[in-house]
């Protein structure tokens, strides 16, 4: 759908959410900011009459940095964003009360919290799957250190490795000590 022009109080609202598939994707929506009115003008009538768009047809355009559809909790948000915040000019003029066009502010407030609560859904939901992701990694790698630790060649190898190297190593030391003393008792005959 191609994004519409944008109505005299309306603002585009930006957010990032994480989808399922934990690609950051961009979702813009078309906010209509609510003026309460302590006495209706005799220009609310055709302030309402000049409005061409019903609420209906007010859908946000939500467009993504990737080609994957949006997450479905997000999109269901979306979808029942324009019929919770319709104008308050329809609102006076369809002979609603004032105390119904100052709920429409909390009601615009749950809505921002439900689709902060849907991100952050998204974002825990991005989290669990990469926890997951970690923890069969390290299972694997338990698993791995497992198998090369009960290998009975490899064990076997490395203690005969050990064990050569602790004979040259003592060998060596004989050698040394026998030619330290060659030298100490050279250097007492010489003085």
């Amino acid at each position: 759908m191609p994004p519409r022009a944008l109505q005299p109080g309306e603002t585009i609202k930006e957010e990032v959410i994480i989808g399922e598939d934990g690609k950051k994707k961009v979702v813009r929506k078309i906010v209509k900011k609510v003026v309460k009115k302590s006495a209706p003008s005799a220009s609310a009538p055709s302030a309402a009459s000049s409005d061409p768009a019903p609420p209906s047809a007010s859908a946000p355009s939500a467009s993504s940095s990737s080609s994957a559809p949006a997450p479905a909790s997000s999109r269901a948000s979306v979808e029942s964003l324009p019929a919770a915040s319709a104008p308050a000019p329809q609102r006076e003029a369809a002979g609603n009360s004032s105390a119904e066009t100052s709920s429409s502010p909390s009601s615009k407030q749950l809505k921002e919290l439900q689709d902060e609560l849907d991100s952050q859904k998204n974002v825990a939901g991005a989290l669990a799957k990469k926890n997951e992701v970690l923890a069969k990694r390290a299972h694997e790698l338990e698993q791995r250190v497992k198998e090369l630790s009960s290998e009975p060649g490899g064990a076997a190898e490395a203690e005969a490795m050990r064990a050569e190297f602790q004979e040259r190593l003592a060998a060596a030391e004989r050698k040394v000590y026998a030619l330290t003393k060659e030298r100490d008792v050279l250097k007492r005959e010489a003085d």
